[in-house]
């Protein structure tokens, strides 16, 4: 396989590296990989998820741990490989091993997205009442329609949309929009406590409403920008134990996405986490960060997204 695995499958490297990940999860116990190939598959993965080894960095590799060393000498003879080489290596590697791979990644791809890793397309619709995409709205959702018994409401609302701070898009050797940078409003976040209750029994039952994420799983729902609004909001909730949560942005075009929230653990079991971002007329995709990948049991996550016009 050549070294530049998007001449080959024409899928920008970070969609297709998740999509690659999805499949091995799926189908590892189907992959004939040798002992080394698969000591090389952890190394690869290490490196990207984390960088260059470091002894601070490597928690698992216990004494007489003989796996364990074979996979720190591996991740240590990667040395200074950048993110990008890691993850066209590991796609390198799986696509070696099955010619399965490829097959699955371009039905995927051209379904809209891997199957944990959910593409929203127009069914994020969900619900008119909250999408009121012909009002100039600063909250998604009054305050009252999530209070508990108590009359607890949000904590925290977002300020004017005109006022965030922005964000430059990260460079990179694309070309595209021949070389122009993009500047994105920063992202929001707040909460309702101690109405996670209330949630679940509106939107479960509503399609693309809830997804399992197991023990040391990391998935993300992607959602596209809507060329009908002018910003995507989301509320969700766990069962089961907090996880992390960041958000990401992947302009139309570009293979590197801006991180808009940084991945935080977030105890979203009583409370509903909400956020926006306000794209303006940018396109792009929006990766919705799901982390379990700190916890030893699984989690499910209920959630909704949706678009507004902000004027």
């Amino acid at each position: 396989m050549a070294s530049d695995v998007r001449t080959i499958w024409d899928i920008p490297l970070e969609r297709l590296y998740k999509l690659v990940l999805q499949f091995y999860r799926k189908e590892k116990d189907c992959i004939r990989l040798e002992y080394g190939q698969k000591i090389k598959l952890m190394a690869l993965y290490k490196q990207e998820k984390l960088g260059a080894y470091s002894v601070e960095k490597d928690t698992e590799t216990g004494y007489l741990d003989i796996i364990g060393s074979d996979k720190r000498k591996a991740w240590q003879a990667l040395g200074a490989m950048s993110e990008g080489e890691a993850r066209r290596a590991l796609v390198s590697l799986l696509d070696a091993a099955t010619p399965k791979l490829h097959e699955y990644v371009l039905k995927e791809w051209k379904a809209g997205g891997p199957g944990s890793a959910q593409r929203v397309t127009d069914n994020l619709k969900v619900n008119e009442s909250v999408q009121k995409l012909e009002q100039n709205t600063r909250m998604p959702i009054e305050a009252s329609e999530w209070a508990d018994d108590e009359g607890e409401s949000s904590q925290h609302s977002h300020s004017d949309t005109d006022n965030l701070s922005l964000r430059l898009m990260p460079e990179d050797d694309t070309g595209v929009g021949g070389g122009v940078k993009v500047l994105l409003a920063s992202a929001a976040l707040w909460c309702t406590p101690k109405a996670a209750g209330h949630f679940i029994a509106q939107v479960q039952g509503m399609p693309n409403s809830c997804v399992r994420i197991n023990s040391s799983e990391v998935i993300d729902i992607l959602v596209p920008t809507n060329e009908a609004a002018s910003a995507v909001f989301w509320d969700f909730v766990s069962v089961g134990g907090a996880l992390g949560f960041g958000l990401t942005f992947l302009l139309r075009g570009k293979e590197k996405a801006t991180e808009l929230l940084p991945v935080v653990k977030r105890d979203c079991t009583q409370d509903i986490v909400h956020g926006f971002h306000h794209y303006q007329q940018v396109e792009g995709t929006y990766s919705l960060h799901f982390d379990n990948s700190n916890s030893d049991r699984a989690v499910v996550v209920y959630y909704r997204v949706f678009y507004q016009r902000l004027l």
